[in-house]
């Protein structure tokens, strides 16, 4: 999986890959972004190739020292100045990113 993101060199995010019918989590696989960029290894299930069928997919970063580097918080402001789809609240009141798609591969 790859994408852009206007996000700051060294964002964590994290993917999440849901097959639709079953509410199996098939993989979470964590990236960072770099030049507002980012990409996956090759999505591979436990036995091989992911088959054709419908998967949910779950974007997530946290804007916090857990999840990000002291320099993209300074260049978030903590991940207050960021602003579009996906921008929510974390568990802990903290700025989060987290978008839904659902793609049939």
């Amino acid at each position: 999986m790859r994408g852009t993101a206007s996000l700051p060199d060294g964002t964590r995010l994290q993917v999440s890959i849901v097959r639709v019918a079953t509410g199996e989590t098939i993989l979470v696989a964590q990236m960072t972004v770099v030049d507002k960029a980012f990409e996956t290894e090759p999505l591979m299930g436990s036995r091989g190739p992911l088959p054709v069928d419908l998967y949910r997919f779950d974007v997530l970063a946290h804007f916090n020292p857990i999840w990000q580097t002291e320099k993209v918080l300074r260049a978030t402001h903590d991940g207050r100045s960021l602003r579009g789809p996906g921008i929510t609240r974390g568990k802990g009141g903290q700025p989060a990113l987290f978008l839904r798609e659902e793609r049939r591969l």
